[in-house]
């Protein structure tokens, strides 16, 4: 399983609570547009621009509707906020390998 940053912790999160089943894509450039996603696949897109701090959107799309989790950094205090919380957590800590799992 991948192990780097927020929106794989998402993905790696929701398919562990499914088996493992799923298949991550991040690019589907060399496809014919028209070819619908897998069934076993989770997609990833990144958008990145202007004044926007860090937007993490999980959809979930049926075949007629559609479910949305989205969380948004508004500043970022918050990454500052999570720095000074990992800090707080691992000072105290025995030498060796934690992750954000640990401190959450």
């Amino acid at each position: 399983m991948l192990q780097v940053g927020t929106a794989l912790m998402i993905a790696n999160k929701i398919n562990k609570e499914c088996n493992n089943r799923y298949n991550y894509v991040f690019n589907r450039t060399h496809l014919n547009c028209s070819i619908a996603r897998l069934d076993n696949e989770i997609g990833f897109s990144s958008i990145r621009g202007g004044s926007l701090v860090g937007e993490h959107t999980v959809l979930f799309l049926g075949e007629n509707e559609t479910i949305e989790l989205t969380h948004t950094a508004n500043s970022r205090n918050i990454y500052i906020e999570g720095a000074l919380a990992a800090a707080k957590f691992i000072i105290t800590k025995k030498n060796g390998m934690y992750s954000m799992d640990n401190l959450v």
